[in-house]
């Protein structure tokens, strides 16, 4: 299997082709449609000299381009760098700089607010602008030790700093995820954390290799609790990752006794509530640090004891 499941994806396409994959704002696309326009993207991506060492730049909203983007570049055999098209240009700009990115993929309208830079700009404003493939493509022959993925840190206690995560440990995350949360196909997960956070890696990834479907959350839900819960249940999400105080006011919410939500997870801050009794599905707390790759620490909370929650137990990579 290629380290980062790319084969298990594009065996999701080949055997379950109307599948759900991804759903944002209405929008819907089958495995078979997310593998033909990641596929085709990744075709152009090789035509224009980028592969293995590049990286790719993604500054687009979170919906099924972007989606669609973040795997092609991985079947391209290059790396990319998540970044939130919401940011200011001058700090965009400046990652940009900072990391060596090769091409950006961003709006149009986004692009023009960037000063030029040794990068080159793709204008891409929806799902449309991805070419489809012709056909099947060759997945990159990629080693343990090649680049996944570089996040940027915050910066919050000094300038931001791009940490560099391989295809292996991003593999290692995929697996212990899928055997920990035992992902099935029937699952429906959610896309909350902001695109640009390592929390989204793990959003991500552990779904689509076992044939899961993802949905991407409205911008209103990601503010308000009550909405956000109302649409994980008419959803019928199975799966959630919510930042910690996030977290933390959508279990103080009257819950159905029976909900198709199996796990909240959660991460990001100090956990400081525990979860009501009778809650009808677990609150999982998550520790770790960007260069951990997302996890190193994790443990289901229970609503009794004494003083705040901990870290819990070693995860995959301790």
């Amino acid at each position: 299997m290629i380290p980062d499941g790319l084969s298990s994806i594009a065996d999701h396409a080949r055997r379950r082709p109307q599948a759900l994959a991804n759903s944002a704002a209405g929008e819907s696309l089958t495995y078979a449609g997310l593998g033909a326009r990641a596929q085709g993207l990744a075709a152009r991506l090789a035509a224009a000299g980028l592969g293995r060492e590049s990286l790719v730049a993604l500054a687009l909203p979170n919906g099924l381009a972007r989606a669609a983007a973040t795997l092609a570049v991985l079947q391209a055999g290059a790396a990319y760098l998540p970044l939130s098209p919401n940011d200011p240009p001058g700090r965009l700009e400046s990652v940009l700089w900072d990391s060596g990115a090769e091409l950006l993929l961003a709006p149009p309208e986004l692009a023009q607010h960037l000063a030029a830079g040794s990068w080159s700009t793709w204008a891409i404003q929806g799902l449309e602008d991805l070419p489809a493939a012709g056909g099947p493509l060759p997945l990159p022959t990629a080693a343990p030790e090649d680049l996944a993925y570089v996040i940027y840190t915050s910066g919050s206690t000094g300038a931001p700093k791009g940490v560099e995560i391989e295809r292996g440990a991003l593999a290692q995350l995929i697996a212990w995820h899928q055997n920990e949360y035992q992902v099935t196909p029937a699952d429906r997960a959610s896309l909350l954390v902001h695109p640009s956070f390592d929390a989204a890696v793990w959003e991500l990834w552990p779904y689509w290799a076992a044939g899961a479907s993802l949905h991407v959350a409205p911008p209103e839900a990601r503010l308000d609790p009550r909405a956000l819960r109302d649409w994980l249940l008419s959803e019928r999400i199975t799966i959630a990752i919510a930042a910690t105080p996030l977290a933390e006011q959508l279990i103080t919410l009257p819950w159905p006794a029976e909900t198709p939500l199996r796990a909240l997870l959660t991460g990001g801050d100090r956990l400081r509530r525990r979860p009501p009794a009778g809650l009808p599905f677990p609150l999982i707390n998550h520790y770790g640090p960007t260069e951990a790759t997302v996890v190193t620490t994790y443990g289901a909370v229970p609503p009794a004891g004494e003083g705040p929650p901990t870290i819990c137990r070693p995860g995959p990579f301790l």
